[in-house]
């Protein structure tokens, strides 16, 4: 069983419902919710579309390494990470330290196919976004590896997902 006030974190692909099933776990769990791109929007004043564009996605994930260590002294939380955040070894290492990680883990195209849902994600813009979220989603697995469980969120329900989260990693209910 993990400490009930260790925060836990999810990890994984945009598209794999982070933050639906963030949300759910965290009322489950009686916890608090945070969305980390959520939290970088609001401390930098805008959009991640907005960010990418004028500072870059270096500038972003600088911001959002700052973002998530803010966010993991939140005790007694669950944090839905980026779909990059997972992916700086410092990050992961500090993640280790203070939360517990899940990887909501699944297929590449179902993925795929709810991150294009509502148009905002900047690194799908273009032409050849299939291609560009397949090889980013290869690139990105061995971080997501690292993960302290793995959950497959590409098929279920999102309530059956949060049960086996929990079942998964032993969390203690409050």
């Amino acid at each position: 069983m993990i400490l009930s006030d260790k925060p836990i974190i999810l990890v994984g692909m945009m598209g794999c419902g982070k933050t639906t099933i963030g949300r759910g776990l965290a009322a489950a769990l009686k916890r608090r919710f945070f969305d980390s791109d959520r939290e970088i929007e609001k401390t930098a004043g805008k959009t991640i579309t907005e960010m990418f564009k004028s500072d870059g996605e270096a500038a972003f994930r600088r911001r959002e390494v700052g973002v998530l260590r803010t966010l993991l002294g939140a005790a007694h939380s669950v944090i839905a990470a980026g779909g990059g955040a997972f992916q700086d070894q410092q990050t992961r290492a500090f993640v280790k330290q203070k939360a517990l990680s899940i990887w909501l883990s699944g297929a590449g195209d179902v993925f795929f196919q709810r991150a294009q849902k509502g148009g905002i994600r900047p690194l799908l813009k273009g032409a050849g976004a299939r291609e560009k979220f397949m090889a980013l989603y290869r690139v990105r697995m061995p971080g997501y590896v690292q993960a302290d469980f793995q959950v497959a969120s590409d098929g279920a329900p999102v309530e059956t997902i949060i049960e086996n989260i929990i079942k998964a990693a032993g969390i203690k209910r409050d």
